[in-house]
């Protein structure tokens, strides 16, 4: 699913309703070089992620992301997630 299960998951995006920035998911190390990789995986339009876990769901491993309307999203660990900008 990532590259490390001790890896923190780190969601941003838009804090305000006004906000256009869109939300992304990314996997820091926790190193203090503070170097993170972002995840090339999309929101639907309307989601406001403010949780996420690692977790099994029917046998398979997924995150599970979830909005403050009560949504959520899994994304199914069926092998490596990408990475922007990798090939």
């Amino acid at each position: 699913m990532t590259s490390g299960s001790n890896a923190f998951l780190v969601i941003t995006g838009k804090s305000i309703s006004d906000s256009k920035a869109p939300f992304a998911l990314y996997e820091w190390s926790g190193n203090a070089d503070g170097a993170m990789r972002r995840f090339n995986i999309g929101f639907a339009k309307k989601m406001k992620p403010e949780g996420i876990a690692r977790g099994t769901i029917g046998g398979k491993s997924a995150l599970v992301i979830v909005d403050d309307n009560g949504g959520f999203q899994a994304v199914w660990a069926d092998g490596q997630l990408p990475f922007v900008g990798a090939s």
